[in-house]
């Protein structure tokens, strides 16, 4: 979440804060739900994937869980690199 604050082009308010998001033709998911998003996918182009292929679901996931904070230090360390491609 802190990219938010460091990229104005991000727009924080456009974020979903679930596992998988459909949209159309775009699919996106958070990294640990990759058996999810894959499922997904799989689905978008009717691949019968049987009932057993899932573990966890997105949406059992509260908001709370599915926003990703760097420690004060990783914070600090990115910032520091991205000096270096300012202008």
């Amino acid at each position: 979440m802190q990219m938010t604050e460091v990229f104005s082009f991000i727009e924080k308010e456009n974020f979903i804060h679930q596992g998988i998001v459909c949209d159309g033709k775009v699919i996106t998911g958070i990294g640990m739900f990759f058996r999810e998003f894959a499922e997904a996918v799989l689905q978008r182009f009717d691949y019968d994937i049987g009932t057993g292929f899932m573990r966890d679901k997105p949406e059992d996931y509260t908001e709370d869980e599915l926003t990703f904070y760097w420690s004060e230090e990783d914070y600090r360390e990115f910032l520091e690199e991205l000096k270096e491609y300012q202008q």
